[in-house]
């Protein structure tokens, strides 16, 4: 069993204020994405859009659960301006993903390598595009101003006053387990777009519990890895999903059979996961997952 992080971590203790907590949180998140802005900009680095962008759904994450325990309107103020920088970013992701995966489709044959060379190539034209509109905005004011204050903000001198860590983390948790837990019912319809919102919060579950690392049980990496291995399913799930609505918008001169075939692929995955999401949906309920959380939130009791 993992018992250390492999990442740095905020560096938060039992006795900070929630406020204090949410700042460092901020701080950690902010610093990642300002290190991944210039491979952004260089265009080459995939990874570096992959990690930007979980910096920037991390940042927002913590500004939506700290919310309560800061001055009305303060981080309010971020939300939109923070979502607007993954926005730039997401065409990018999508398109390098479903690149990523076309080549390994293609890997597997020949033919198909030689017959969709010319999809790959107007999406790769296409990432280009959005790659220009991704420069021009991490070159804009507006963006520079977001920088400024994220500085400023999360350098705000730390306020010891108000609810502390250790009377407060698991509240929050529970909070987003609760969120997760109302969809018990709903994603059984196996609809796709209950299913990404499902996604979306175990997503918000997995940061929250991340973010008080410092404070929990070593049982937490128990329950991280389970959260983990859910968020991939749903992942590529979302991927062979986003994956269709991009064939579906090719030009009529990049139809032809190979790509029908292909889409024909990428629906079958999609439907196949949609299909066996119930045995990873039991995995989580079946009682362990709470159980390693419960003992993991036990150091917040001491």
């Amino acid at each position: 069993m993992t018992t250390e992080s492999p990442h740095p971590t905020p560096g938060i203790n039992h006795t900070d204020s929630m406020q204090n907590a949410g700042l460092k949180v901020l701080r950690l998140q902010y610093g990642k994405m300002l290190a991944q802005q210039a491979g952004v900009q260089a265009g080459d680095d995939i990874e570096a859009v992959h990690d930007m962008r979980v910096a920037m759904r991390r940042m927002r994450v913590a500004l939506r659960v700290f919310k309560p325990y800061f001055p009305k309107s303060s981080l309010k103020r971020y939300g939109k301006r923070v979502k607007a920088v993954g926005r730039v970013l997401g065409p990018i992701r999508d398109i390098d993903v479903f690149l990523e995966k076309t080549n390994l489709y293609s890997e597997q044959d020949a033919q198909n390598q030689q017959t969709l060379a010319s999809v790959e190539d107007f999406f790769g034209k296409a990432r280009d595009e959005f790659h220009v509109e991704a420069n021009l905005y991490l070159e804009s004011q507006t963006y520079a101003d977001l920088v400024k204050s994220l500085e400023n903000f999360t350098e705000t001198e730390e306020i010891d006053s108000g609810p502390i860590v250790r009377a407060s983390a698991q509240k929050l948790i529970g909070k987003r387990l609760s969120k997760v837990r109302g969809y018990e019912q709903d994603w059984r319809q196996a609809d796709y777009v209950t299913l990404h919102r499902l996604r979306i919060a175990f997503k918000r579950l997995r940061y929250s519990i991340e973010f008080f690392e410092d404070v929990l049980g070593k049982e937490q990496y128990v329950a991280i890895k389970l959260l983990k291995e859910i968020q991939d399913h749903l992942g590529d799930l979302n991927d062979a999903q986003v994956a269709l609505l991009l064939l579906e918008d090719l030009p009529g001169e990049y139809k032809n059979p190979h790509s029908q075939a292909y889409y024909d692929f990428r629906r079958g995955e999609r439907d196949a996961l949609v299909a066996s999401f119930p045995d990873m949906w039991q995995r989580f309920a079946n009682g362990g997952f709470e159980n390693n959380l419960e003992m993991a939130l036990r150091p917040l009791n001491v």
